[in-house]
């Protein structure tokens, strides 16, 4: 998603915080950024050998922050940024990760990317972002804390304050601009929040439904009964069953859409990177 270039994101060498729930289902997965050459961002990265965060300011060489710190797929966090009176700090579920001097010029030079990587790479965010906060002018957090139970609300100089509607991916509470929706950015009811476990996998039968936790594009609803995919989507919908023998029935019903779409039975790893 975008939010057209504004002061809100030109941070100076001033106080400032970035935070956000995040979720990842795969690799390389970009938070925060902002298109410039030397772009602002919060970003998670990995090869499967070398688990990396980044926070700050690309100088063409490395961010300002950058963590050797393993975290999960498939697993919620609470990540945080803040700068107070020249220091930065990294926070990770409301841990200090990382703390650094930090006088840098923070001026944006064009929009502000959520789930995108800031240089054109197409590499776009895997998974779920949950409550998206900016603050300028505040550092939130100077030590380590306890993230929020609840979702985020609109304290003192927020800035940008949105992915906190399960209806619509554009919605927000604060923001200096409308938000775009790219590619295949929706909104979820999946949240870090959520207690209700029939609310957010389905209330509980005996038959097979579609699976939230394995999908990274299609958004299920209805009881998790209903898929819906964003247009050129080729990210499948999967089942909550898995089968190796034996004979079964199922009814899928087509209600509108490319005529190019397909059901049937597949190995779990076919056309996804996630498993049954």
């Amino acid at each position: 998603m975008t939010v057209p270039e504004n002061a809100d994101w030109d941070f100076g060498t001033g106080d400032y915080t970035a935070e956000a729930w995040v979720y990842m289902t795969g690799t390389d997965n970009y938070v925060f950024s902002t298109i410039s050459s030397l772009w602002w961002g919060v970003n998670f990265w990995t090869n499967n050998s070398s688990w990396t965060i980044r926070c700050g300011q690309n100088d063409g060489s490395n961010s300002k922050h950058e963590v050797s710190k393993r975290w999960n797929y498939k697993q919620w966090y609470h990540i945080a940024v803040a700068r107070d009176s020249g220091t930065s700090r990294v926070f990770l579920d409301g841990e200090l990760i990382d703390s650094q001097s930090d006088t840098t010029n923070l001026d944006s030079t064009g929009a502000l990317q959520i789930g995108r990587d800031p240089q054109g790479w197409n590499k776009k965010f895997s998974g779920y972002i949950s409550n998206a906060r900016i603050v300028k002018g505040t550092a939130l957090y100077t030590a380590s804390f306890t993230p929020s139970s609840t979702p985020l609300t609109n304290v003192t100089n927020t800035k940008l304050l949105c992915c906190q509607s399960n209806s619509s991916a554009v919605n927000y509470a604060v923001s200096p601009g409308a938000i775009t929706a790219n590619g295949d950015a929706v909104a979820s009811n999946f949240n870090p929040f959520n207690p209700d476990i029939n609310t957010v996998l389905g209330k509980p039968t005996g038959y097979c439904t579609w699976n939230p936790l394995v999908t990274s594009g299609p958004i299920v609803t209805n009881g998790n009964l209903d898929s819906t995919s964003a247009a050129n989507s080729v990210v499948p919908s999967t089942g909550t069953f898995g089968v190796s023998s034996g004979k079964w029935y199922w009814e899928v019903k087509w209600v509108s859409g490319s005529s190019h779409g397909q059901v049937g039975l597949s190995q779990c790893d076919v056309g996804s990177n996630e498993e049954l």
